[in-house]
Order: C-alpha cells, then structure tokens, then sequence
C-alpha cells in the first residue's frame, strides 16, 4: 500500500501543473450610481482574448442596458497590456495589475450611450 500511495504522489508531483492566466476572469467596476458593470476575459481560439462588457441595473442583473462584446490581443513587448475594439469599433485598453484592471482609451460609450467603462475593475470570486 505504501509503495502504491509513493507511485502516486511521484505521478501527481511529475505532471506539470498549468499556470492560471491572471487576466482571464470577471472583473468588477463602477460604471454609474444605479448600475453593475463588469468585464469578462477569456482565452480567444488563435491567441489573444474575448472580451465583453457588461452594464446592468444595480439591483437586478439580468435586467442588461449593455452588453459589448470585442476582442484584444497583448501588445507587443508587454504580458500585462491588452489593446483592442469592441465590436462596435470602440478601442479599448486593459492594463493589468495586483488584483485588479485598468480600462482605458475608450469613448466610454461601447452600446451607442454614455457609460464610465475607463476606470479600475476589481478581482470577482477567487
């Protein structure tokens, strides 16, 4: 039994473990006084990022007045600076840090209406 229990934690010990990608995950801003706004990355297929902006009532979630989706790619030379569009032709900028995001170089208006997307979004969950 001791010699099984040995071949399995040198098994599980010699399996490389996968690094977490800091930016992918949900991260939470301050839009406006009577809304929610967060902020989605994900891994795209082909390198890069999916990413999606959400702005909803701050007491009903499922009750959307805007849902942006876009993309972003790492800019050359940094691991920790994003750039892109949404779909909608708006440029944006996430520059990561400890915890948190920072949004910037928008015209903070992702769904045709004014909305602070710029600013700094906080870790949700783990």
């Amino acid at each position: 039994m001791k010699n099984l229990l040995a071949a399995a934690a040198l098994i599980f010990a010699a399996t490389p473990a996968t690094a977490r990608d800091p930016l992918v995950g949900d991260w939470g801003g301050s839009c406006r006084p009577d809304l929610q706004c967060w902020i989605e990355i994900r891994n795209a297929k082909g390198g890069g990022y999916r990413v999606r902006y959400v702005a909803a009532n701050s007491m009903d979630a499922s009750k959307v007045v805007c849902d942006a989706k876009g993309s972003v790619k790492a800019v050359p030379g940094t691991s920790t600076i994003l750039a892109g569009r949404f779909a909608r032709g708006q440029r944006i900028e996430i520059l990561s840090g400890r915890g948190e995001i920072v949004v910037g170089a928008t015209d903070n208006e992702p769904c045709g209406r004014p909305l602070a997307v710029n600013g700094v979004y906080q870790a949700i969950g783990d």
